[in-house]
């Protein structure tokens, strides 16, 4: 049987409805590989959650590292997004200041240039997380 068979089976151990010898088959596969440990982890931890156990158990810590990149990717998102925002009201400010009023306003300038520091920054930030999507893949497909 593939992994896939194995992790198919995992509810069917959690809820007691399968027969002995294949249990006794799951926990051997369980015993050798940490991708099926890992997600039996995960399932006892969601029936944990979920009421099923008196005491909850301890997320597995791939699962908690998971949860935690993908909210650090999130927050880097969102905040290249608004750096890129502020950038582009910095920029229509200079440009406004420059072409339509007259010098006497010099600050609107350094918004200006502000806009173009920030917006070089928010496009260096998106473009490091689709490097790092990228990179990912290619080790997941290589996994494969």
């Amino acid at each position: 049987m593939s992994c896939e068979k194995y992790e198919n089976l995992i509810p069917s151990y959690l809820e007691n409805e399968m027969e002995e010898a294949e249990k006794k088959e799951l926990l051997r596969h369980i015993e050798g590989c940490p991708n099926c440990r890992e997600q039996l982890k995960a399932l006892q931890y969601m029936q944990s959650m979920l009421g099923r156990e008196e005491a909850p158990a301890k997320p597995p810590a791939k699962m908690k590292a998971r949860i935690y990149a993908r909210l650090y990717r999130d927050l880097l998102i969102i905040f290249a997004g608004l750096v890129i925002i502020v950038s582009m009201v910095a920029i229509s400010g200079g440009l406004a200041q420059m072409f339509l009023l007259d010098d006497r306003f010099m600050a609107m300038k350094g918004f200006f240039l502000a806009g173009i520091i920030l917006i070089i920054a928010g496009l260096i930030i998106l473009t490091y997380d689709i490097l790092v999507d990228i990179f990912k893949l290619s080790i997941k497909k290589n996994k494969l």
